[in-house]
């Protein structure tokens, strides 16, 4: 059993991996493929045409890749020539969308685009394309008929990280410094946090976790043990600006951790004051003591 986990688990890994270099590979030449529904999609995936004389039931309810039952084709009343989509696409793409589940989670998410009629010709590309006039976003309740166009459309950014599905982008620019397949450097802006604060969630765009994705670019294919978004590996306080350590892969995520934890990580930190500090008597520091925890590496309390 627990051998039997432990294949399953690196076989889900590596279709993750997989996954991911190839949605990574596609953003980079997002400009390759059509316009989706709404600013910022494009069509990547696109289905044949419904036939004129409509689909043939028999091949849905003898393939055992689909799970449906006759009677759950009769509850909706699909027809050959007038289907729900969820039918529509288990009968394109029944690897993909295996179950009505599969299919209908998709049409939720907004992924699936109907084109009603033929596409249109783009004069200055000359490729076909769906024609915003008659194409919208596919949902459960919508049906297909003969002569639709079914595609799949995903946001593309240009070489970004893949899967972020959101329109927003983080209100502050944050300059990468260096960046490898592994790790990246980033300069953080001051009035910014790392992590949004306790109540706020992952939704929050005004953190430095949920910028990276937007800036940094995906590790090559063939790299190992890959993070489906970046993590940086230690914080900077709000109000400090400075050089950020990200990590892209987990095994750079654990050995930069280990290293910040046994502190063969130094770090300088530069303050620019008005003036000439005072030096309360309860604050101020000796000599001997600044010099003791220099060579201690570690933090003195009072």
């Amino acid at each position: 059993m627990e051998y039997y986990c432990r294949t399953t688990y690196r076989q889900e890994q590596k279709k993750e991996d997989e996954d991911f270099f190839m949605n990574a590979e596609r953003d980079v030449n997002f400009k390759d493929y059509p316009k989706g529904v709404m600013e910022g999609l494009y069509v990547v995936q696109q289905y044949p045409p419904i036939p004129e004389d409509g689909f043939q039931m028999e091949l849905l309810l003898n393939n055992e890749d689909i799970n449906i039952t006759l009677e759950g084709l009769k509850r909706a009343d699909n027809q050959p020539n007038n289907m729900t989509l969820p039918v529509a696409l288990m009968l394109l793409d029944s690897k993909s969308y295996p179950s009505l589940s599969s299919a209908r989670k998709s049409c939720r998410k907004g992924n699936i685009v109907i084109n009603r009629g033929p596409l249109f010709v783009n004069e200055e590309t000359g490729q076909e394309e769906f024609n915003q006039d008659r194409c919208f976003i596919g949902r459960t309740f919508h049906r297909v008929y003969p002569g639709d166009i079914i595609g799949i459309q995903s946001r593309l950014r240009g070489g970004f990280y893949p899967g972020f599905q959101t329109e927003r982008r983080p209100p502050f620019e944050l300059p990468v410094v260096y960046e490898d397949d592994h790790i990246a450097v980033v300069n953080k802006p001051a009035g910014v946090v790392c992590y949004a604060p306790k109540g706020q969630g992952y939704s929050c765009m005004e953190t430095i976790r949920a910028a990276l994705p937007f800036v940094l670019k995906p590790p090559k294919r063939g790299t190992l043990s890959i993070l489906r978004r970046p993590m940086s590996v230690h914080r900077l306080d709000k109000p400090t600006t400075g050089l950020l350590l990200i990590a892209k892969t987990k095994p750079a995520l654990v050995e930069l951790g280990r290293q910040f934890a046994q502190r063969e990580v130094h770090k300088t930190y530069t303050a620019i004051v008005n003036g000439i500090p005072s030096k309360p008597k309860e604050t101020s520091l000796s000599d001997d003591a600044l010099q003791q925890m220099i060579t201690n590496g570690s933090k003195m309390t009072k």
